[in-house]
């Protein structure tokens, strides 16, 4: 039992589950007037809070209100993956699952359903029928109705997926230099991976501005010059988290011929990339969902990449 008592603990938990309760509200309340039997609204939103509840009920390193807001999204991961994905101040020793080449095919698919079963469930516009979808759209298997978006066919759905999850793991085992273009929302998230990937950034840092991979931009030569200056220099991939925001530089990327790869909402022309990935609509849950599983990726592809040359190396001794 929660008592309501003046004490540091019980005002931490008050407002824990008062953020937790206006999160909920503020995704899921407005599908209410979407559904016929109110009833049934009720029942899935009270089911959402016991999900949510059921996350952080071992949740005890919350620091203050700002960790709490910065890592409620990322809790869903935390339950999938058994690695840490919190900044915490101790070290926790947690096993890492990696991916192997003889077993990839075996227990991806099921870890995959899951994922995307948790992106659907977190998406609010799934029942909104203001917008219609692209028309190119219709090859990822969606369709819209008077009572909203469908998924047609499930199963082909996950496949373009395990394309999308196999590109960019061969993205990262490669070491193919690549460029993230996001939102000013993450900004230092896009700074910190596009450095930690690409060398060349500090080296041309007196020609451009770092903020071309957040901000909006002007077609001009300076930017001419910064995106043919970095393809000789090796990068030949970009990952575009918000095509909204960044329509010159999918102008200049694809002028230049690099490989795009974009999340593309359903109102959106997918031939604006190479190769783009289904999403309902462009928000910064989506955007902050793709950059975790970029992250994702990564991990387990560096890992599976040292325990490879570490195997070669075994047989050369």
């Amino acid at each position: 039992m929660l008592k309501w008592s003046v004490t540091k603990k019980s005002l931490k938990t008050k407002y824990y589950l008062k953020f937790i309760w206006n999160y909920l509200f503020l995704n899921y309340m407005f599908i209410y007037f979407n559904f016929k039997n109110k009833n049934d609204f009720f029942l899935l939103f009270y089911k959402y809070i016991y999900i949510y509840l059921k996350l952080f009920a071992h949740q005890t390193l919350f620091k203050n209100k700002v960790f709490l807001q910065k890592n409620i999204l990322i809790s869903e991961f935390k339950s999938l993956y058994k690695f840490n994905l919190l900044k915490r101040t101790d070290s926790i020793k947690v096993k890492t699952k990696s991916y192997y080449p003889e077993d990839v095919n075996k227990n991806f698919s099921k870890n995959l359903i899951r994922l995307l079963i948790i992106y659907l469930m977190l998406n609010t516009s799934i029942s909104i029928n203001t917008y219609k979808i692209h028309i190119t759209q219709k090859i990822f298997y969606f369709y819209h109705s008077s009572n909203g978006i469908y998924i047609t066919n499930f199963l082909n759905l996950i496949k373009i997926w395990k394309k999308m999850y196999y590109l960019i793991y061969n993205l990262f085992y490669f070491n193919i230099n690549m460029l993230l273009f996001g939102s000013t929302a993450y900004k230092k998230e896009v700074f910190s991976f596009n450095f930690n990937l690409n060398k060349y950034f500090l080296k041309y840092l007196r020609y451009f501005n770092l903020y071309f991979t957040v901000e909006k931009f002007q077609i001009n030569t300076v930017y001419k010059y910064v995106f043919y200056k970095l393809n000789l220099e090796g990068i030949k991939a970009a990952f575009i988290l918000d095509t909204y925001h960044h329509k010159n530089s999918l102008y200049y990327l694809q002028k230049y011929y690099y490989f795009t790869i974009g999340i593309t909402p359903l109102t959106q022309d997918i031939t604006l990339t190479n190769f783009s990935i289904p999403i309902f609509l462009n928000t910064l849950m989506n955007q902050f969902f793709f950059y975790r599983l970029l992250l994702i990726i990564k991990k387990n592809a560096i890992k599976n990449q040292y325990l490879q040359k570490k195997k070669y190396w075994n047989l050369l001794q």
